[in-house]
């Protein structure tokens, strides 16, 4: 077999001998192709998994990409790296990483590596990792820098094949979605991300009428970032949906595991109030199941969950995290506000937002009117997630420094992760961000009133530990 890569041995040792930490995140590795992601040191990232693979006995590993331009090469020599470890690797090509995580189930393999950038700029790329039907991250990850640093790999001699196994998704898809009782119009923007194909092809199947926004796969991604998360990218979305009278707008991230939502009106359904909706559509199904949210989710979430029979738990912010309290607590359903949206119920437990869109549009599709479905979730006053971008380290200083100051707070504290805290008509949170250097705020309010009043809180909470920082409130 001819090699998907020839490593540059100088190149090689050079890339052992200082592999950027900052690359080796808290959830995946992440960074600028050619210059801290480069491929000689995914060749060696290929070869320190397998030596995580082999201490769980583990020999096949699936492997996927986006459609960045870097991907392609970063792929082969990440294929390379297992290859030459004497693992057996099943190239799926270019899918959506919903895709990856069903192959790594589908086909019955011990590990999962996904070539992606997810929804960051265009220069970056990075490799998410599954092992053993479990997320790997956080110190698994640090000690893949470790086996590169000590330079030892297990040597052998793998195995290559190529398969397709999108269409098998599309299939289990469509047979876990209940088909349609009204015909409804979507609108639906891949914002030229990896969902572009499939999703539409899902949503027809399912026999609605589908409105293609920026569905032709991009890796430049030329009409918007695709990041749903940020009320700027999805404007494009409601203008559509307005125009062509749309019963509902999906909008997703680069990697199709992240969903954006708008209703007929052209408001935006931040994914805590999704998490109402499929929390209750799922309760009716699996009475007093287990549900996780991440802790920038409105409260109005474990409200109704309990409302509705269910057991609400509150989990650190990253979908590794839920990953895992979801097998812990053996949940039906897990989300966070970024957009990532977890189903065990009919589907196999991971992030997928093509499957959360299909079921999104089989609950709407049992509604009279399209505008009444979402007004119930709709109540109270709340903020995007904002980011305030500062030094290396220091959103995780302010937050260790504004936690010596609450001894005057009133309502509950709640530190599972950063600073969340709880009164009677309003709540408001502060964490560091695992994945860049910024300070993660969200607030929400019965009034208006409220709302400003719990800003103002954190404000002068924050501004003990740093007077001189520019807050958009």
């Amino acid at each position: 077999m001819s090699k998907l890569y020839q490593p540059d041995q100088n190149a090689i040792i050079n890339a052992s001998q200082n592999p950027p930490l900052n690359i080796f995140r808290a959830y995946d590795i992440r960074g600028k192709t050619d210059l801290d992601l480069t491929e000689n040191l995914s060749y060696l990232i290929g070869r320190a998994f397998a030596n995580e693979l082999n201490t769980v006995g583990g020999s096949s590993v699936v492997i996927g990409r986006d459609c960045r331009n870097s991907s392609f090469g970063l792929l082969n020599a990440t294929a390379q790296g297992l290859i030459d470890s004497g693992r057996k690797v099943i190239d799926i090509g270019e899918v959506p990483t919903p895709v990856l995580y069903f192959a790594t189930n589908y086909l019955g393999c011990d590990a999962g590596i996904m070539i992606t950038g997810s929804h960051n700029p265009k220069e970056y790329n990075g490799l998410k990792f599954s092992l053993k039907g479990k997320p790997f991250y956080g110190s698994q990850i640090l000690k893949l820098r470790d086996h590169i640093l000590k330079q030892k790999y297990h040597d052998g001699v793998g195995d290559y094949v190529i398969k397709e196994v999108a269409k098998d998704y599309e299939e289990q898809v469509l047979k876990n979605i209940y088909a349609p009782v009204r015909k409804l119009k979507v609108v639906i923007d891949s914002g030229n991300g990896m969902a572009g194909e499939l999703a539409p092809k899902i949503a027809s199947k399912l026999n609605h009428d589908v409105v293609k926004l920026f569905c032709n796969i991009d890796g430049n991604f030329p009409n918007h970032h695709p990041d749903p998360s940020k009320p700027d990218n999805l404007s494009k979305l409601i203008e559509t949906v307005k125009k062509e009278k749309a019963d509902l707008g999906l909008a997703f991230d680069g990697d199709a595991d992240r969903l954006g939502v708008v209703d007929s009106q052209g408001r935006v359904i931040w994914p805590d109030r999704q998490l109402i909706l499929f929390a209750k559509n799922i309760l009716q199904e699996c009475p007093g199941a287990a549900i996780i949210y991440d802790v920038k989710c409105t409260r109005a979430l474990p409200a109704e969950i309990r409302k509705n029979g269910g057991k609400p738990f509150i989990c650190r912010t990253g979908h590794s995290f839920i990953k895992e309290m979801m097998l812990d607590k053996n949940a039906q359903l897990g989300g966070e506000m970024s957009g990532h949206i977890f189903f065990k119920n009919r589907w196999y437990g991971f992030d997928d937002a093509i499957y959360a869109g299909a079921r999104m549009l089989e609950m709407l599709s049992l509604r009279d009117k399209s505008d009444d479905f979402f007004s119930g979730v709709l109540s109270g006053h709340s903020t995007p997630e904002i980011n305030i971008e500062l030094e290396e380290g220091e959103a995780q200083y302010l937050v260790e420094q504004t936690m010596l100051n609450l001894k005057s707070i009133k309502g509950q504290v709640i530190t599972v992760d950063g600073i969340r805290i709880e009164e009677e008509d309003a709540w408001g949170l502060m964490r560091a961000s695992n994945t860049t250097p910024s300070l993660v705020l969200r607030f929400e309010g019965d009034t208006v009133s409220a709302l400003r009043q719990i800003q103002q809180t954190f404000k002068d909470l924050i501004m003990l530990s740093k007077p001189n920082i520019v807050l958009p409130f």
